[in-house]
């Protein structure tokens, strides 16, 4: 005799799925086995057993289950005879319920007779955690039979889209955990609708504008560049900008294909040279350091000797109305710190002197400075 190879953990989550053969020449079988370590598979006797090689002929199929130390039962099926009338699958015939008897012997003694109400038939739900599905005989016109019977592990689905269903290994227990809804978000509302998931309505405060904004790299009328606040005020870097991060990113870019709006002309090394078709990014990806557009007051101006130090005394001054410094981005944390708060004391120099925005104090407002920072690095 052959026995099916076991799964090596077999779990009541998959369901039995049992392969039996019988051989007439030579004569051997092999029977498909299933036993769960621990926990039990309810399911439906089905009411055929299909044949996926050879034919049923008249021959018959014995499928046994039994849950824990109770008797087993088994089911017998009988092939129709003719293949015209459904060969190709053993019809469900009845069930006994104890230990089998020997080819023909259970049809004349077939009763431990109980009531035929105990006796489960095709279509009863029973529940089992170990299985034997064995070919008595086949059509032997076929040099062999091979019937599969395959069993449905437990439905998953509770049908509400606020559950994590699942299924323990062992035990086979289908559970529904309430999905977790909180987006840790606090500019939303967090509910959850059973038929389509978790919802999340927006809070529409001055805050949380704030916060979609400074995610957003398409803000409405500002004609940007495809850059939000984030790019630069990168939250994995505390809201700055750090040299390793920039390196990542570019590599990253050049090496997907995938456009980063952090790499921009305004902020190549080239770009008062070669303007929208700027490309050196060493500056930035060096030193973590932007371009800082200042105007000239009217009476400075710059003499055309670049970047020499010290510049030569025969260079000469320059149209130029502005002058471009190099800077690092700096943390948005704690920002509040030097904003205006009426109180003393007072500074001696503006232009706001109870405190104001940016280093220097120089934007009367948050909204400013942020406006401020869209139009210069967003644009």
């Amino acid at each position: 005799m052959l026995r099916q190879a076991l799964s090596a953990n077999p779990s009541p989550c998959d369901g039995v799925d049992l392969f039996a053969r019988r051989s007439s020449r030579p004569e051997s079988f092999t029977d498909g086995q299933v036993a769960f370590a621990g926990g039990a598979l309810t399911f439906v006797i089905p009411s055929d057993i299909p044949v996926t090689v050879g034919a049923a002929g008249h021959g018959k199929v014995e499928f046994t289950w039994r849950s824990g130390s109770a008797e087993p039962t088994t089911c017998i099926y009988r092939g129709p005879g003719s293949r015209r009338q459904g060969g190709l699958q053993y019809l469900f015939e009845k069930c006994r319920v104890g230990a089998g008897q020997d080819d023909e012997a259970e049809d004349e003694d077939d009763a431990a007779e109980r009531p035929a109400d105990l006796i489960p038939s095709a279509g009863s739900s029973v529940t089992a955690d170990t299985f034997v599905l064995h070919v008595r005989s086949g059509d032997r016109r076929f040099a062999e039979t091979v019937v599969h019977l395959a069993l449905p592990g437990p439905v998953l689905s509770d049908g509400n889209a606020c559950t994590v269903d699942s299924c323990d290994r062992v035990t086979g227990v289908v559970s529904h955990a309430p999905l977790a809804v909180d987006d840790g978000n606090e500019c939303t509302t967090d509910s959850c609708d059973v038929a389509t998931g978790p919802v999340h309505t927006l809070v529409d405060t001055a805050v949380c504008r704030g916060k979609a904004n400074f995610h957003d790299r398409t803000l409405a009328g500002l004609g940007g560049n495809g850059r939000a606040c984030v790019d630069c005020h990168m939250a994995a870097e505390r809201f700055q900008l750090t040299p390793a991060a920039a390196l990542a990113r570019f590599t990253q870019m050049n090496k997907s294909g995938v456009d980063d709006p952090l790499f921009r002309p305004i902020d190549a090394d080239d770009f008062r040279t070669n303007g929208a078709a700027a490309n050196d990014f060493t500056n930035l990806i060096e030193n973590g350091l932007v371009r800082v557009t200042i105007p000239l007051p009217a009476n400075v101006k710059l003499l055309d000797c670049g970047a020499k130090i010290p510049c030569p005394a025969s260079a000469l001054p320059t149209s130029e109305t502005v002058a471009d410094v190099w800077r690092s981005t700096p943390s948005i944390f704690n920002v509040l710190i030097t904003g205006p708060d009426g109180v003393g004391p007072v500074s001696l120099r503006g232009p706001n002197r109870s405190g104001g925005y940016q280093l220097d104090a120089r934007v009367d407002t948050l909204q400013n400075q942020a406006l401020g920072a869209l139009h210069n690095h967003a644009s």
